[in-house]
């Protein structure tokens, strides 16, 4: 899991906190942090500039003088390099991706400095030509213009296992929130009644039992456009290829609030029905990879036939390209065990499912469509509604609700907590609570309730962690210690093999229980006669 600091920003105040700082406070308190990938090691002396005059120089190489800071020299190879563009540049002496850039002769002309495609900025992977930018002034540093210089510290991925709600940006804000005892901002959707279409989207849930909920919409007047910078420069960063915006914004909601959703091409989907298979099916999915599906697949069909492999991945047959006019929005809630079933006898792991098989929250199937719509609706005003947003819920979840006292949260921590303390503590982070002098009753947000909190002792360590476990005096246990018996038939065992050892020079080995093909074949043994493992944990071995 990738965090980006700038993102995390838009939610919580973090500006006199550095990234350092911050990743050092979750380590103790929230989840394990790897390691930072700070952007401005990595690349500096980077600008706004105008090719002021273009000449071609022989088959390949443009010579263009670029007003930036001053005017340069500048050689370019990127075909769509022309007099008047706006592009970014490097001067000499700056960096990209750690590497220093001079002045350096290319076809005979010393060029100083380098005009900058999206790969070479690491804001997408686009390396086609030079970036295009709007009308902006030349010799503006970068981070002026767009989200660069962030900050991304890495998320130990076991070390979130039991929390879905931390699978997005926003449930971080609100650990860093809590932590730092500020002020976590609303997460802003668009607000369902502007939504102006009369009629539902005709949706049929045939297997509620592994479907619990799903919202769609249909909107049109779309545009398959690139993404803005900012929003690719932010993909990117956390992991995430940059296609289009009716795609990006998938992934964008996802990486900040955790809820995966997929775009079908609304031209290609007149109704929805999610079924499971019955026996096995053979489906091409969007990376072009014929698979056969085993019986029981949990499915999103459309009128003509199975559109994506519910939770895991969508078909080729419905994606979104750049003829795209129209779009069908899909937010969903699927049973944890069926995704994690499916991917693994797929073979086939996505970042939807690795989020789907944690028992996500099904409210955030709603909040991420709305999101979504508010987000596009904000790039590409002209929108249209073909639908409501039609929202069927199966299975109304419940939150969980837990008593305890004040008195068992002190004593099973070790330290004189208020009872305000341990209030705020909650509050902060989503739980309600009812206080009646020291019996206290908390009810759990619904993004804690899946899999997460659930007893007592769950509540004690909510505290105890936001705490601060390094605040807690530490005291050896009271405990009454006596000799254990003596174990006879193991010191027999230890005696047998000494002889063993000694007397008749034996020796004991401890093999591996599974070794590489390539090698028994080398050696000709022959494994026909061996259990083979379904799923084995590589490849190559069994």
């Amino acid at each position: 899991m990738k965090l980006s600091y700038n993102w995390l920003n838009d939610f919580v105040d973090l500006d006199d906190i550095n990234a350092g700082e911050l990743a050092e406070i979750l380590t103790l308190k929230t989840a394990e942090t790897e390691g930072i990938y700070s952007v401005e090691k990595h690349f500096s002396g980077i600008m706004s500039a105008r090719i002021e005059k273009c000449e071609k120089i022989d088959s390949k190489y443009f010579k263009c003088t670029v007003k930036a800071d001053r005017d340069y020299i500048v050689v370019s190879g990127a075909p769509n390099t022309r007099e008047g563009l706006i592009t970014f540049f490097v001067k000499p002496g700056g960096m990209i991706d750690g590497s220093e850039i001079g002045r350096r002769d290319i076809a005979g002309t010393v060029s100083e400095g380098m005009l900058l495609s999206g790969r070479e900025l690491g804001i997408n992977n686009d390396h086609r030509g030079i970036i295009e930018l709007n009308s902006i002034e030349p010799g503006i540093d970068i981070d002026d213009i767009i989200d660069f210089n962030d900050h991304i510290i890495e998320i130990d991925n076991k070390s979130l296992t039991h929390r879905p709600d931390l699978w997005g940006i926003y449930g971080f804000a609100r650990e860093a929130a809590a932590i730092l005892g500020r002020n976590l901002k609303d997460y802003h959707v668009f607000d369902i009644s502007d939504i102006d279409a009369d009629s539902d989207f005709p949706i049929e849930i045939r297997d509620s039992e592994l479907c619990y909920r799903y919202a769609g919409i249909k909107i049109g007047n779309i545009r398959a456009d690139e993404s803005p910078l900012n929003i690719q420069a932010r993909l990117m960063r956390t992991g995430h290829v940059p296609r289009n915006i009716i795609v990006d914004l998938t992934n964008y909601v996802m990486t900040e609030l955790g809820q995966p959703m997929h775009s079908f091409d609304g031209s290609k989907i007149e109704r929805i029905i999610i079924d499971s298979t019955e026996g096995s099916t053979q489906y091409t999915t969007l990376d072009n990879e014929e698979r056969e599906l085993p019986s029981g697949t949990l499915m999103i069909n459309s009128q003509d036939g199975p559109v994506a492999i519910a939770g895991i991945m969508g078909g080729g047959n419905s994606e979104i390209n750049n003829n795209s006019t129209s779009l069908f929005l899909e937010s969903a809630a699927f049973n944890a065990g069926a995704i994690r079933k499916t991917s693994s006898a797929l073979g086939l792991r996505t970042d939807s499912s690795s989020r789907f098989e944690k028992s996500l929250d099904p409210e955030y199937a709603l909040t991420a469509a709305l999101r979504y719509i508010l987000l596009l609706s904000e790039i590409q005003p002209d929108i249209e509604f073909r639908s409501a947003l039609t929202d069927i819920n199966f299975n109304p979840f419940t939150r969980n609700i837990i008593k305890t006292d004040t008195d068992f949260i002190r004593n099973t921590i070790g330290a004189r907590i208020s009872n305000e303390i341990i209030i705020d503590t909650l509050s902060a982070l989503g739980f309600d609570t009812d206080i009646d002098n020291n019996k206290l009753t908390v009810t759990a947000p619904t993004f804690r309730s899946t899999k997460d909190v659930s007893i007592r002792e769950d509540i004690v360590e909510e505290i105890a962690r936001i705490y601060g476990y390094n605040e807690i005096e530490a005291s050896l246990p009271a405990m009454t210690l006596s000799v254990p018996d003596f174990n006879t038939q193991r010191d027999i065992a230890v005696k047998i093999k000494d002889i063993l050892a000694e007397q008749f020079d034996m020796n004991e080995t401890d093999s591996y229980i599974w070794h590489d093909n390539d090698f028994l074949k080398q050696i000709q043994y022959n494994t026909t006669c061996s259990i083979e493992l379904k799923n084995p944990v590589s490849s190559v071995n069994t």
